[in-house]
């Protein structure tokens, strides 16, 4: 028997397969045991485009800024994490096969985080 923690696929969406655009999330923590995520906990395909996150993220296992964890087929684009307040320098807590844009260079600090050319372009 495998003893899992009780409080996994933490996120505002904890885990999904859907398509998710043009929302941010601000101020707000997010904290579990395992796969979590600033904006998702889990995402097993779909897509996440122009998406932020600027809360505070916690857990024990697989933690990402923006996404807990990333499996099969689910894409990011165009989306950032506060990486000062949330205490996280990865995108994804952790990845595998055939998703896309887990890509820790979309992290910002909080001062980029107010400036709107991170959010045009591409973030520069």
């Amino acid at each position: 028997m495998v003893d899992l923690p009780s409080n996994n696929y933490v996120g505002l969406f904890g885990a999904t397969s859907g398509n998710i655009s043009n929302i941010g999330l601000t101020n707000v923590s997010v904290s579990g045991d395992g796969t979590v995520g600033g904006l998702v906990g889990f995402q097993y395909g779909g897509t996440i485009t122009n998406a932020y996150a600027t809360g505070s993220v916690t857990g024990n296992m697989d933690v990402g800024g923006l996404v807990g964890g990333q499996y099969y087929g689910g894409t990011i684009t165009n989306s950032f994490w506060d990486t000062t307040t949330s205490g996280q320098t990865a995108m994804c807590g952790y990845y595998i096969a055939g998703g896309s844009g887990c890509d820790d260079s979309y992290g910002k600090t909080t001062a980029e985080m107010k400036i709107l050319y991170t959010f045009n372009s591409n973030g520069g």
